[in-house]
C-alpha cells in the first residue's frame, strides 16, 4: 500500500515556513505528523502499510521513540495484535531513556519513529535496545529526510523524500531574517 504524499497535505500534516527541528537543524518544510496520527482512519492506512513493510522481520513487540514515535507505535499495535504497554523511549538530558514495563532481555523489537533527520535519535535508540538486552528486528519511518542513516539493521520508511535541512550557522532563511515559524 502506497501513501501519495497529497495525502498528507490534505491533513495539514505538511507545513511550509521557518522551523528548528529536534534534531536543532533548520527547514523550510515541516511535517507536523501528530495531525496525522490523530486521524484514526489515515492512522490505520499508515500501520498497515507500515505492516506491509515489516512484514518480512519477526518481532516481539514494538519500541516507540518519543511522542511521535509512541504515537506511531500506538496505532502499530492494533494491526500487529500487541497489548499496550509497549516499550516508549524519551530523551532525557542527552540520552534515550527507554519506559519499562516489563524487561526488554531476549525480546526482538521493531523500532519506530516518526521522522528521522540526522539520524542521531534512532542510533540512540537501537544502542539503547541494545544495551538493554533487546535484539533488532528493523526500525520503520513514516517520514525518512535523512541523507541515509548508517545503521547495522534494517530501515525502511512510508516515505522517503530529500527535504533540504540546514545546521543553523548554515541557514539561509536565518541569513535571510525569516523569523521562525510557529508550530
Amino acid at each position: 500500500m502506497t501513501i501519495a504524499i497529497s495525502t498528507f497535505k490534505k491533513l495539514g500534516v505538511i507545513r511550509t515556513g521557518h522551523f528548528r527541528l529536534h534534531s536543532g537543524w533548520h527547514t523550510a518544510e515541516f511535517w507536523d505528523l501528530e495531525r496525522a496520527f490523530s486521524d484514526y482512519e489515515f492512522s490505520k492506512k499508515l500501520a498497515h502499510a507500515a505492516a506491509e513493510l515489516c512484514a518480512p522481520w519477526e518481532f516481539d513487540t514494538l519500541a516507540g521513540i518519543g511522542r511521535g514515535g509512541g504515537m506511531f507505535a500506538a496505532a502499530l499495535a492494533a494491526p500487529y495484535g500487541f497489548h499496550l504497554p509497549f516499550y516508549l523511549m524519551t530523551e532525557v538530558g542527552g540520552s534515550l531513556l527507554i519506559h519499562r514495563g516489563r524487561p526488554m532481555t531476549g525480546k526482538r523489537l521493531l523500532v519506530v519513529d516518526d521522522v528521522v533527520t540526522t539520524g542521531a535519535s534512532l542510533t540512540s535508540a537501537v544502542r539503547a535496545v541494545r544495551e538493554a538486552g533487546g535484539e533488532i528486528a528493523g526500525c520503520l519511518l513514516v517520514l525518512d529526510r535523512s541523507e541515509g542513516v548508517a545503521l547495522d539493521c534494517p530501515l525502511v520508511a512510508i516515505i522517503k523524500k530529500t527535504i533540504l535541512a540546514w545546521r543553523p550557522e548554515t541557514c539561509p532563511l536565518c541569513k535571510g531574517g525569516q523569523p521562525f515559524t510557529v508550530k
